[in-house]
């Protein structure tokens, strides 16, 4: 019977992506770039040895592989596919290798609601673990926080307007309803009367879901934004900034997934070169130096993301600014920015 093989590889805790046995070839480097997980030093060492097994030997080596067959004739080619996150929301998303695209349809209805450009180059948060040596780890992560400051800082707005600050304000206080700590809801309150009576504050064009999954580092040290929301919006600056920063200091705690609680950690503890990359990536993509407006920018951008979903260590990271230790934790990683 005719027929022709899909390799599910596995991605623990990450997407899924399905590969026909044709796009093998540039499907797999693919998923070194953007999927395998590199969290740990063994995951590592494997990274580099899969890149020299011949393909019919890891096959075999696969926990499973899938048959497309046909009664008469061959069945065409399947496209590569990325399965997502386990969610009704979730995307899935076919990769057109002829084409260069990257299409993403939603999972409940199959509508298509994004078209990109397959970017060339690493997810950055596989760049930025791919070398075994941690010094080597952050010394691109050094590297990534100067370019990505100066990225989100091009994305800030001329001008502010009252109703994009409105409309942010409107976007926390649905984000304090998942708060669970009364000592974090109470210091957020204080915290939303403050933007409220204050004027607005710097604005930006923003991603939304900026973690470095979603940052490619193109081969000539570019930084380039893949997925973004099909309903990107204006809003107060903060959030994307937020969300890369607690994402790159989750991975340098050696968490599999962003935790604002680790991240809250690593402030008080990560070390020089990169202790001053993240001040200085903080004070130009925020455009202040003040401690002060730093914590209240990222905990009102962490409010924000939670109207959609809260991420692990959310009541953790709000306890902290509450108790005056992510104030610290900024002044540490400000001195010499």
């Amino acid at each position: 019977m005719p027929h022709r093989l899909l390799i599910p590889l596995p991605t623990a805790l990450r997407p899924r992506i399905v590969i026909d046995e044709r796009d093998w070839t540039v499907g797999f480097p693919f998923y070194m770039r953007h999927l395998y997980p590199l969290s740990t030093t063994p995951r590592r060492v494997l990274a580099r040895a899969l890149t020299h097994v011949p393909r019919a030997v890891l096959w075999r080596l696969l926990p499973d592989t899938w048959l497309v067959a046909g009664r008469a004739r061959q069945p065409g080619p399947v496209p590569t596919t990325i399965v997502g996150a386990p969610s009704p929301e979730g995307e899935l998303k076919l990769v057109d290798w002829d084409r260069g695209t990257v299409t993403g349809s939603l999972r409940t209805t199959g509508e298509q609601v994004r078209v990109e450009r397959l970017v060339d180059g690493w997810s950055a948060e596989r760049w930025t673990t791919w070398p075994l040596r941690s010094a080597g780890r952050d010394e691109r992560r050094t590297r990534l926080m100067a370019s990505l400051g100066a990225y989100l800082r091009s994305l800030h707005l001329p001008e502010r307007e009252p109703e994009v600050h409105e409309r942010s304000l409107a976007d926390a206080r649905r984000g304090l309803a998942s708060v669970g700590s009364p000592l974090a809801r109470a210091w957020c309150t204080d915290l939303l009367g403050r933007f409220a009576a204050s004027p607005p504050v710097p604005q930006a064009r923003e991603h939304g879901d900026l973690q470095l999954r979603n940052l490619v580092v193109r081969p000539d040290g570019r930084l380039e934004a893949i997925d973004r929301p099909y309903d990107e919006q204006r809003a107060i600056a903060g959030t994307d900034a937020t969300t890369a920063l607690a994402d790159l200091l989750s991975r340098w705690r050696g968490e599999e997934w962003l935790d604002l609680g680790a991240a809250t950690d690593a402030l008080d503890r990560v070390p020089d070169p990169l202790r001053t990359a993240v001040g200085r990536f903080l004070v130009t993509a925020l455009a202040t130096a003040d401690a002060d407006a730093l914590a209240d920018a990222l905990a009102f951008a962490v409010l924000r993301s939670a109207r959609h979903h809260a991420a692990y260590g959310t009541d953790a990271f709000l306890e902290a600014a509450a108790r005056g230790r992510l104030h610290s934790g900024l002044e540490r990683v400000l001195e010499g920015a």
